[in-house]
């Protein structure tokens, strides 16, 4: 008998060919100051510069920040081709939290389970994040991806601080200390508490009020109710009131809740600082909820300064 007769050849799965940095016929899902998203397939997206200074040096600053994350993270976006000349290629996400909120949930609360769920692994992603030298500077949910088993991924290092650089991102006004002059860690914590409210509720932090209204009342240490907000509330309110030192102070907040047991907090009050509020940046663009439509304007928060490729078109697939 021939060598290899009767034997039955398994075939291999293919990997997709390397995007080759052609982007005729491919479909743009977004675009802005840090670069243009582009749907490879319906399992890749690919970022690129738009040749600005400041575009270059944000798609720098990504590829930087992917290089720190080199084991990956179940709650961080993947970067599937970070040494590609062409631009970075990422995988290709459902939605984001807060498309989902706004769609599925129509800004009402979703399921306690499912806000426990969401918190619970953006607070991990971020303590893998800020244990990599990264400061996001953006935390938020509409940098919070969700995939096919609706896990959250946390998205958009353009801008970010790496290894104590300079970052050039800013936080959404209902997600920023005020007095704060530069992301670090505790400011990251601060947003991080306003996007688990976000998820619990389906509202950002005071969402009929101004953003002028809201950062007076951040500065004189007033937040909204968290009464109605089982268990996440004691931990968003540790989140605005600083009172952890680190996101893995978080994590294991929000372990013992999810575990049903729980324990003495080892958290010590201390007094919040009450500094000027800062100066607002001026604009934000999202895009639209589906590869299909053309980006369209979103001003949630008119002090808004920057401009994201991949908040949440990048990660659309077609319905």
């Amino acid at each position: 008998m021939g060598i290899g007769r009767g034997l039955v050849s398994k075939k291999r799965k293919s990997e997709p060919k390397r995007w080759d940095g052609n982007i005729e016929g491919l479909t743009l899902l977004g675009n802005g100051v840090s670069g243009a998203v582009f749907a490879i397939d319906e399992n890749r997206v690919a970022k690129i510069d738009i040749g600005s200074p400041r575009s270059i040096k944000d798609i720098k600053t990504e590829c930087m920040a992917y290089c720190n994350f080199s084991k990956g993270h179940p709650h961080v976006l993947l970067c599937l081709d970070i040494g590609n000349p062409n631009g970075l290629v990422f995988e290709r996400c459902q939605d984001t939290v807060r498309s989902r909120l706004r769609s599925r949930y129509r800004c009402t609360p979703p399921r306690v389970e499912v806000a426990k769920k969401w918190a619970y692994q953006a607070a991990k992603g971020l303590a893998f994040v800020h244990e990599c030298r990264v400061i996001q500077g953006d935390v938020g949910c509409h940098n919070m991806l969700l995939d096919s088993t609706d896990s959250v991924k946390l998205a958009d290092f353009a801008g970010s601080s790496v290894n104590g650089s300079v970052a050039t991102v800013g936080y959404e006004v209902r997600s920023r200390l005020p007095g704060a002059d530069e992301p670090d860690e505790m400011t990251d914590l601060f947003a991080l508490g306003s996007a688990m409210y976000e998820m619990a509720t389906g509202k950002r932090p005071y969402e009929d009020k101004s953003a002028r209204e809201v950062q007076t009342l951040y500065k004189r240490g007033r937040f909204p109710k968290l009464s109605e907000i089982p268990d996440l509330g004691r931990v968003i309110e540790n989140c605005w009131q600083q009172r952890y030192g680190s996101a893995r102070e978080v994590v294991d907040d929000l372990d013992n809740i999810n575990s049903r047991q729980p324990q003495p907090s080892r958290l010590q009050e201390k007094p919040t600082k009450s500094p000027p509020d800062r100066e607002a940046p001026s604009l934000y663009f999202h895009h639209g909820s589906t590869h299909r439509q053309k980006p369209r304007r979103y001003d949630p928060d008119t002090d808004r300064g920057k401009i994201y490729a991949y908040s949440s078109p990048i990660v659309l697939k077609s319905q």
